[in-house]
């Protein structure tokens, strides 16, 4: 499956990162799996990524840094004054990746089934006397039990059935 990212710009530019080392990591349930990353394009505002992966997961997108590097970026206003934060492994989970690409996967719906044609009897109804009736079988539960026959009425829609 094909994932697309994007990274804020300004996050490359504050810590003077170049966005060619940004990686992608896929979560296996022990350790972080490394994803190879595709640049595509890069606009103001935003530099975009492709990967892909073989199976849904938690995704990081992180960047690899010098040693000893501290990673700073302005908080966006819904922080309210917490604004001191180190990002050294810029984690974001991408559950947006995740419901596309179950989507996308999604099987397509079987077509809307054509009511069944069943086979039509010769046998009174006992409600209103007509001589016509549909009729199917239901298998028994229990082996040696004979299938149970259904009826149902051409005229009144009456059902009723029949053991063995």
């Amino acid at each position: 499956m094909k994932i697309d990212f994007k990274v804020d710009n300004r996050f490359y530019a504050v810590n003077n990162i170049p966005p060619e080392s940004t990686k992608l990591l896929r979560w296996n349930g022990k350790n972080w799996d490394e994803i190879p990353v595709i640049l595509i394009n890069k606009d103001k505002n935003f530099t975009y990524f492709e990967a892909a992966s073989d199976e849904l997961s938690t995704f990081a997108i992180t960047t690899a840094l010098p040693s000893g590097l501290e990673v700073s970026m302005p908080a966006p206003k819904f922080f309210m004054g917490y604004e001191n934060y180190a990002l050294v492994l810029i984690i974001i989970i991408i559950i947006a990746v995740g419901a596309v690409v179950a989507i996308a996967r999604k099987p397509a719906e079987p077509p809307k089934a054509e009511p069944k044609i069943r086979p039509v009897a010769t046998i009174i109804c006992p409600k209103c006397s007509n001589d016509k009736a549909y009729y199917w079988t239901v298998p028994s539960k229990i082996e040696v039990e004979p299938p149970t026959k259904f009826y149902k009425c051409t005229e009144c829609e009456y059902v009723w059935y029949e053991r063995g």
